[in-house]
C-alpha cells in the first residue's frame, strides 16, 4: 500500500534530480500542495498516478522511463471506454511505481493510449508478460 510518506520521499527525491535551469516557482511551494499538484488523489489515495504536472516534473529531472502501449488483442479501446472506473481502479491498485497515461502520436491522425511506467523492474515484467494486461492479470487480486 502506498502511503503520503511515500509520495514524499519521491517527491523530494525528484525535486533534487530537477537542474537548476528547469527549477522554476511552481516547484517553490509547499510539499503537501506538490503532492495535489504532481499526484492523482493527492494526499488520500494509494495511486501513484501523475498528474500533466507530475508527468512534467518527471521529465525535467530525466528520470528513466519505459512506454507501454494500453491496448492489446485483450484489451481494446471499447472495453476501456465502457469500463474505465474499472480500469483505473486497477492500475492504481496493481501498478507500484509511478507510472503516466497519455496518448501517444502513431502519426498526424491517430493517438495510441500508452502508459509511461518510471520503475525498470515492473518494466521488465511487462516486457516478459508481453502485454500491459497480462501483466496485470498475473498479479491477480493479492495487492
Amino acid at each position: 500500500m502506498i502511503y503520503l510518506n511515500d509520495k514524499l520521499k519521491i517527491t523530494k527525491a525528484i525535486l533534487e534530480q530537477i537542474p537548476d535551469h528547469a527549477f522554476t516557482e511552481e516547484y517553490m511551494i509547499p510539499f503537501d500542495k506538490l503532492i495535489f499538484k504532481w499526484w492523482q488523489g493527492g494526499r488520500s489515495s494509494n495511486s501513484l498516478r501523475l498528474t500533466d504536472s507530475g508527468f512534467e516534473a518527471f521529465s525535467k529531472a530525466n528520470i528513466a522511463y519505459y512506454d507501454f502501449p494500453i491496448l492489446s488483442d485483450k484489451l481494446n479501446l471499447a472495453d476501456i471506454l465502457n469500463n474505465t472506473n474499472r480500469f483505473t481502479l486497477t492500475l492504481n491498485k496493481k501498478i507500484r511505481c509511478p507510472f503516466y497515461i497519455s496518448n501517444v502520436p502513431k502519426d498526424s491522425k491517430k493517438f495510441i493510449p500508452t502508459i509511461r511506467i518510471y520503475d525498470d523492474k515492473i518494466a521488465m515484467l511487462i516486457t516478459l508478460y508481453g502485454t500491459l494486461q497480462e501483466y496485470l492479470d498475473s498479479i491477480g487480486n493479492t495487492r
